[in-house]
């Protein structure tokens, strides 16, 4: 079976790509045709566009990603493999003008996963994808789908005929290595590599609404172009918006929250937006470890028990039974290391 890496341009998946080589690595491009976003640079527009094969105009993402992804070619020494679909507009277009939300992601759907699957499926059939989420983030693992919905042909009356069809087998080669945000980011220092300071599109309704302010600091040309959309989508009489809270023309305008914990990427995984990050920039490898393998546990319990410890049907004696119970277990353990130390 042919194995793909899928990267973002983003650390984890560029120190994936690194450490966990495949047969293919794939790159997803969103792309906008808004000429006042193109990149500055012409020569970085004339490889993106070799790499397309089409004219390249602009992107939603940050133009620090395109230049990760060329680099990253060079670092591993292998070809990565560029993908687009329709515009970002055209995608919009094609969906009735809606935009896409929380509850309607069509955006990640049209634009990187469809892309993906064609080349995959076309290419190879069934694939065994390498995707690049960490051991401290175990929890996006669970959520996987490995079947894709699509046209595979037309029924008598003309109408398209959908099937779903089973295209991948995923891996997690950091969740296997227990590789947690600490060694990313380590690595991502030392590599040469220049990463965005923000991942994914950077006005992606995913993102916090203080880091979405950021952006328009950052990236004050495409986070317009965000900001258009709204103005441009409609529903009948209803105006339509990325996020439910507020439009992005309302976001531009708040307060920036300088002690916000910026860089998350499209939602917060790490879990670390809280006081503790005041005092400790980047938590311990033996705290993010503790945390994932608190995760697994409290999985492995669900599998088994069909419930977690929110559960209610159990008395405080009962809990304190368990308890005491997991320290004879505890007590035994330390009895045998102690025993097995004096041995030697």
């Amino acid at each position: 079976m042919t194995t793909v890496n899928s990267i973002s341009g983003g650390k984890t998946s560029s120190y994936m790509a690194v450490h966990h080589p495949a047969d293919v690595t794939l790159f997803a491009l969103v792309t906008i045709d808004d000429v006042s976003c193109r990149p500055s640079d012409p020569g970085l527009v004339k490889s993106v566009s070799e790499k397309i094969g089409k004219e390249f105009i602009a992107t939603a993402e940050s133009d620090k990603t395109l230049k990760v992804v060329l680099d990253l070619e060079q670092m591993i020494g292998r070809e990565i493999v560029w993908l687009v679909e329709d515009s970002f507009e055209q995608t919009i277009k094609r969906q009735g003008g809606i935009l896409p939300n929380m509850m309607l992601r069509f955006c990640t759907q049209k634009m990187k996963m469809k892309p993906i699957f064609d080349y995959c499926h076309n290419n190879y059939g069934k694939v065994l994808m390498n995707i690049g989420f960490r051991y401290d983030e175990i929890e996006r693992s669970y959520r996987q789908n490995n079947k894709f919905k699509t046209v595979v042909g037309k029924h008598p009356s003309g109408r398209n005929k959908w099937a779903e069809i089973e295209w991948r087998e995923c891996r997690y080669p950091l969740i296997e290595t227990k590789t947690t945000h600490y060694e990313v980011k380590t690595w991502a220092l030392k590599s040469g590599l220049t990463f965005p300071p923000d991942s994914n599109c950077v006005g992606c309704f995913h993102k916090p609404i203080q880091q979405l302010r950021k952006n328009f600091e950052d990236e004050p040309e495409k986070m317009r172009w965000f900001s258009n959309q709204e103005v441009m989508a409609k529903s009948g009489k209803r105006r339509l918006q990325w996020k439910k809270e507020m439009t992005y023309d309302k976001i531009k305008e708040i307060g920036l929250q300088t002690d916000f914990f910026f860089g998350t990427g499209s939602g917060c995984q790490a879990g670390f937006c809280t006081d503790l990050t005041r005092d400790m920039k980047e938590p311990s490898t033996l705290l993010q470890l503790v945390i994932a393998e608190l995760k697994v546990r409290e999985e492995r319990g669900l599998n088994k028990y069909g419930t977690t410890l929110d559960r209610t049907d159990l008395t405080e004696k009962q809990w304190l039974q368990h308890a005491y119970e997991e320290a004879l277990d505890l007590a035994l353990y330390l009895k045998k290391l102690i025993e097995s130390h004096d041995a030697r």
